[in-house]
C-alpha cells in the first residue's frame, strides 16, 4: 500500500489542464483523458487500507471518496463530451475535480 502513489494520482487531478495535459503525453497516451481517472480509481480502491494502517487521514479519504464519486458521475456515453481536451481546458466539471483535489493537500 502506497499513500505516495494515491497522493501523486490526486496532485495530477489538481493541475491545470495545459499539466494534465502534458502528464498524459509522458505516459504515452495524449489526449486520453479517462486516463486521469482511471490511474486515480486505481487508488482510490485501497484509500480505506491506508486509512487503517495510518497512511491518510480521515479527511484526505473524504476527499478521496468525494473524488471518485464525482468521476464516476462524470463517467458513462452521455457524458463522453466530457472526456475531451477542451473539456479539461474549460468545463466547471474539470474544474470541480481540480478544486476538490487540492483540498487533499489542505
Amino acid at each position: 500500500m502506497n499513500s505516495e502513489s494515491l497522493s501523486e494520482a490526486v496532485r495530477c487531478l489538481a493541475l491545470p489542464a495545459e499539466e494534465q495535459l502534458t502528464f498524459l503525453s509522458r505516459l504515452g497516451v495524449p489526449g486520453v483523458i479517462d486516463e486521469l481517472a482511471l490511474q486515480f480509481h486505481d487508488l482510490a480502491v485501497i484509500a480505506d487500507q491506508l486509512l487503517e494502517a495510518g497512511k491518510i487521514t480521515p479527511e484526505q479519504l473524504s476527499v478521496v471518496k468525494g473524488l471518485d464519486e464525482v468521476l464516476t458521475g462524470m463517467s458513462g456515453r452521455h457524458n463522453a463530451s466530457l472526456w475531451t481536451e477542451d473539456s479539461l481546458k474549460r468545463s466547471a466539471s474539470w474544474e470541480d475535480v481540480r478544486r476538490r483535489a487540492m483540498v487533499y493537500f489542505s
